[in-house]
């Protein structure tokens, strides 16, 4: 029986007495939608709006397994297409900084059966076996022991206390060179979630058959590293990624209170994903070939200022582009749809009032607002001029999430020359009431 659904962002199912995920809607048993409910709790999300009858998902995509079944959120793309629309996520992932960007990938997503989880975890398992059979981490580990032979450097304070009435023996530490170190236990407890959660089970033959190679590493429970997690040496910085991966596997589980079902939960704001993949193409791949720098998240302005002197609402444009010192251009990004249908093309006043002060209190006169396009066809741009300043310009931009990254920088290169570039405004501004 098939166990995995897959949704797009703001899809509905229904809440009844079967599982039935090829209905239209699909539609899940009350007793799971009761655990996806309680899986909510626990972790503090919004990520369904489950009701009594119906259930709704909102803009976190991810994946989600309960009880054998799996859920895989994905983002609301026109024409959707199963294999397309995760490799699209997946990319989008990787250069938004959320998944490690490996040159390689060992995992197949070419079947509609590999759950996004799935997909995760035998990346997590490939790229681990191919590192720790080149080489293991290896460190010293201080033992101390009170030994019956002089072994190592002898503790003299705790021989004292300990073999004050026994002087054949010694309390000493020695430092032995082994596997068994916090970062090898680290990623052996992310092995071991990979053997309980995986659903194929060549995934988990696999898991297991590599935990026999960490014989020599010590179990712990993941709840040991919540305090303080490992860190790699340079001389063992290539299994960062792999570390990365590790983290992002352990941080999916949730246990369950009554021990009756293991849950486990790997979820992504879009708005989060958005803003990091449009930072990471402008700053990598767009503003170096037109000499610009783009810089993240600045600050420095705020809105308004307290009777007392103290300075209120900071003002955070998502993106900044710079030639030199100078800045050019502010971008603000938004996941949400437009409308062309709707007056402004569905552009909120809330937005626009946003991306205004930004440029009036940046003093820059060129502000984008930079939404996702879900076909690969190019949306109309629309252009806006301030009513009493002519010299305010601000834009609504698109840029298409089915097109892969390649496709996607090179529309980006022609919209940022055509607006940093001093030219007429090709288009019909439109008048932005003051």
């Amino acid at each position: 029986m098939k166990r995995r659904l897959c949704l797009r962002e703001y899809d509905r199912v229904r809440i009844g007495n079967d599982w039935a995920p090829d209905q239209i809607p699909p539609s899940i048993p009350s007793t799971l939608a009761s655990k996806l409910d309680r899986i909510q709790r626990v972790m503090r999300l919004d990520v369904l709006d489950i009701g009594r009858h119906e259930m709704r998902a909102k803009n976190f995509v991810g994946t989600i397994a309960v009880g054998g079944y799996s859920f895989d959120i994905l983002p609301k793309i026109d024409e959707p297409r199963d294999l397309e629309d995760r490799t699209r996520l997946v990319e989008m992932l990787s250069l938004a900084g959320f998944l490690p960007n490996f040159k390689s990938g060992v995992a197949d997503l070419g079947t509609s059966d590999v759950s996004l989880l799935d997909y995760f975890m035998a990346l997590y398992v490939g790229h681990l076996r191919s590192q720790w059979r080149r080489g293991r981490i290896m460190g010293y580990h201080h033992v101390e022991a009170n030994r019956t032979a002089l072994k190592g450097k002898l503790l003299i304070p705790q021989n004292l206390h300990k073999n004050l009435l026994h002087p054949e023996r010694f309390y000493t530490r020695t430092d032995n060179f082994t596997a068994d170190v916090p970062v090898s236990r680290f990623l052996k407890a992310a092995l071991r979630v990979v053997t309980d959660a995986a659903q194929r089970d060549n995934l988990r033959r696999d898991a297991e058959m590599l935990l026999s190679e960490f014989d020599e590493v010590a179990d712990v429970i993941p709840q040991q590293f919540k305090s303080q997690q490992p860190t790699l040496s340079r001389q063992h910085a290539r299994f960062d990624p792999v570390l990365q991966l590790a983290r992002m596997i352990l941080s999916t589980q949730t246990p369950d209170r009554s021990g009756q079902y293991r849950t486990y939960a790997l979820l992504f704001d879009m708005n989060r994903i958005f803003e990091g993949y449009m930072t990471s193409l402008l700053r990598r791949y767009v503003c170096p070939p037109l000499g610009l720098r783009a810089e993240a998240q600045i600050g420095g302005r705020y809105l308004l200022k307290h009777d007392s002197g103290r300075h209120c609402f900071a003002l955070r444009p998502d993106l900044g582009i710079f030639r030199g010192k100078e800045l050019l251009l502010l971008i603000d990004t938004k996941w949400k749809r437009l409308n062309t249908t709707q007056t402004c093309d569905g552009v909120s006043q809330a937005d626009m009032y946003q991306v205004y002060a930004y440029g009036k209190e940046f003093g820059v006169d060129k502000v984008v607002l930079l939404y996702p396009n879900p076909c690969k066809t190019n949306l109309q741009y629309q252009s806006y001029l301030h009513q009493a300043d002519s010299s305010m310009y601000i834009r609504i931009g698109t840029v298409s999430v089915a097109r892969s990254a390649r496709e996607t920088v090179a529309d980006l290169i022609n919209q940022v020359a055509e607006i940093v570039t001093p030219s007429p405004i090709s288009t019909t501004p439109e008048v932005l009431a003051s």
